[in-house]
């Protein structure tokens, strides 16, 4: 029954890819058909502060395999405050047993991040998000999809999860970009929009007076 439910779910995620595909060509097409400039824009994401909405086990882990998995996950919570680098050993034990359990990463991540080593602890973040049975923050096919699309296309292409990377703390983005899990915070807006409108101008408006000079935050 699991087996059958993770290529239903394969299934899904590949034709609502192929239809989001699909969506993305139509709309540059009708811009083209109607003269009207388009850019394609990668919408940026919550690594740090949004766990995984859902996660799911491994098929057929053994029950002793499940019993050690749900064991080690019990003592890394239970060290977490005391001893991070017991916890950290468990985290990783618990990831070689289950390394498809999306949470189990992003827990791993935030203890990484906490012993300061901040370039593991992103990957374990992104490891969590692509692991996430309930897709609600792009993941790393659908952003390179947008990129080839918009290369095929000949349009403009940008990618604001490289924008908020810049304004968060370590490179990785959180709270301090992001209020949820893709919705910026009001800085953040404002951080977006005056990047598009310099985005826009440079591409589309011709420089005359004062609109040659770059749009910029107060």
């Amino acid at each position: 029954n699991m087996r059958l439910h993770v290529l239903e779910f394969s299934f899904h995620f590949l034709l609502n890819f192929s239809f989001f595909s699909l969506n993305i060509n139509r709309m540059i097409g009708l811009c083209r058909d109607h003269k009207v400039p388009a850019m394609v824009v990668s919408p940026c994401f919550n690594l740090k502060d949004t766990p995984p909405f859902k996660s799911e086990s491994t098929p057929d882990l053994s029950v002793a395999q499940t019993q050690q998995w749900n064991s080690d996950l019990e003592s890394a919570s239970e060290f977490m405050s005391q001893d991070l680098d017991t916890a950290l050993n468990h985290l990783q034990k618990a990831v070689k047993i289950d390394n498809v359990y999306a949470a189990t990463w992003y827990d791993l991540g935030q203890a990484y991040l906490q012993k300061g080593r901040f370039q593991i602890a992103k990957q374990c973040f992104q490891k969590a998000l692509e692991l996430d049975i309930c897709p609600l923050r792009i993941n790393t096919n659908l952003r390179s999809m947008l990129k080839h699309t918009a290369d095929q296309q000949s349009v403009p292409y940008y990618d604001l999860q490289e924008l908020a990377v810049k304004h968060s703390s370590f490179g990785i983005t959180g709270s301090e970009f992001l209020i949820d899990h893709v919705h910026p915070t009001i800085r953040g807006h404002q951080i977006i929009g005056l990047e598009l409108a310099n985005l826009i101008r440079s591409h589309w408006l011709k420089p005359t007076g004062l609109a040659d000079l770059d749009i910029q935050m107060n």
